[in-house]
């Protein structure tokens, strides 16, 4: 009996162990349940670009040339000009605002200000200019000329929702409510090209070394001599101006060219030494004479175009510009 209870022991053990890991493994049918889907990636928020806020109404200068070191300078001729004090006429920009020059800034950099600042006015954009530089040799002199030709543009910000007007013809509504960098900025006038001139003139010193060399090389120079006569035997007694009986006195002309060679060579020599160079007078500076021409542009327009156009009284349409 016992060896016939011990198989039957060890016979349930082995049904329990196979029914138990038929259990614990899936069926190939079998359906695995599908992990959770990941969820979608936010959106990365753009950061408004930084712009900055004035508590008082303000109108910037700018210039769009290649040159940012020159593009600063235009741009505070631009603004200070616009504020002069011979400007007297209330009827002309800029009396009611702040006026800001802005060199270094972008197109876009202005549109940014226009759309975040409501107190933000508008802007006088001078164009990219065209320039050249003339030079004039007159022997001894040397005349340096650069010319600046460009146009302006005023750029308007529209804060209040209606379309801007310029020369009566009304423009797109901003959207809204929030404006997108342009959205709120029109261009409500622009001037023909307008132009500047600024020189300088040097003395040059070679060529007047050379003539002052060939004149003394070939003009003649006058030479004296003297000749005393004396009488022998000696009268006695003397008479009462000495032994002399006569004094002769001999002039001519010589040539030195020599002499002129060495005192060129001494006055070019002592030039050089102390670093005058060839020259006399100041030397031509691009950048320089580039933004004094420019400035003398600037009075031009603003004299013959843009004064005259805000203060046309024929002109009937909304120039709301002019009363910044």
């Amino acid at each position: 009996m016992r060896p016939i209870r011990m198989r039957a022991i060890l016979l349930f053990i082995a049904l329990i162990s196979v029914v138990a890991g038929a259990a614990g493994t899936p069926h190939a049918d079998a359906q695995v349940p599908a992990a959770p889907a990941a969820a979608p990636a936010a959106a990365p928020v753009k950061t408004p670009d930084p712009s900055i806020r004035f508590a008082h109404d303000v109108v910037f200068a700018l210039a769009l040339g290649s040159d940012p070191a020159t593009d600063a300078r235009i741009a505070v001729a631009l603004a200070a000009r616009l504020k002069a004090k011979a400007r007297t006429d209330h009827g002309l920009p800029v009396k009611n605002a702040w006026i800001v020059p802005q060199g270094n800034w972008t197109l876009g950099d202005y549109l940014q200000q226009c759309a975040q600042d409501a107190h933000t006015r508008g802007a006088f954009i001078v164009l990219p200019p065209s320039s050249g530089v003339a030079t004039d040799n007159w022997i001894v002199l040397l005349q340096n000329t650069t010319t600046v030709t460009f146009s302006v543009m005023v750029a308007q910000c529209d804060h209040s929702g209606s379309p801007p007007v310029a020369d009566g013809v009304a423009g797109p509504p901003p959207s809204s409510p929030t404006p997108r960098p342009g959205d709120n900025a029109s261009v409500v006038w622009a001037s023909e090209p307008a132009t500047g001139k600024f020189g300088r003139s040097q003395v040059e010193i070679f060529p007047l070394a050379v003539l002052t060399s060939m004149y003394l090389a070939f003009a003649p120079q006058r030479t004296y001599q003297t000749t005393t006569n004396v009488a022998y035997p000696v009268p006695n007694p003397l008479p009462s101006n000495g032994a002399r009986s006569s004094v002769q006195t001999l002039d001519g002309t010589v040539l030195n060219g020599q002499s002129s060679g060495v005192v060129q060579s001494n006055v070019l020599g002592a030039f050089s030494g102390n670093g005058l160079g060839s020259t006399i007078g100041a030397a031509a500076n691009p950048d320089f004479h580039t933004v004094h021409a420019a400035d003398d542009a600037i009075g031009h327009l603003l004299a013959e175009q843009l004064d005259v156009y805000c203060l046309d009284p024929k002109v009937s349409v909304a120039r709301a510009f002019c009363s910044w």
